[in-house]
């Protein structure tokens, strides 16, 4: 099986796949650095959350399906949602 490890194609295939990972990393690494210079002092960039936002029940519904289909996506999921209720409760607490 030397097809997953890029060698079938010899030297040539896996110069090009290494630039492909290379074009990959220098990618995600410009993301960040773009973000960090063009994000407002002092805060993240994200827009705020309005007061009256609600989740529609679709929308629900389609994450916990895909939580239920793909478990390690839905533990993902689970723990974000447990972190912005901690986020909140602690700012809630602050801002009275």
């Amino acid at each position: 099986m030397s097809i997953p490890m890029g060698q079938q194609f010899g030297l040539a295939n896996q110069a090009v796949l290494l630039l492909a990972c290379v074009a990959m990393v220098v990618m995600s690494v410009s993301a960040v650095v773009m973000w960090w210079t063009r994000r407002p002092a002092g805060s993240l960039g994200a827009p705020a959350v309005p007061p009256d936002w609600r989740l529609p029940h679709a929308v629900l519904l389609m994450a916990i399906a895909a939580g239920v289909v793909f478990p390690l996506a839905g533990l993902s999921r689970l723990v974000v949602a447990a972190i912005e209720v901690g986020l909140h409760v602690v700012g809630g607490r602050r801002g009275a």
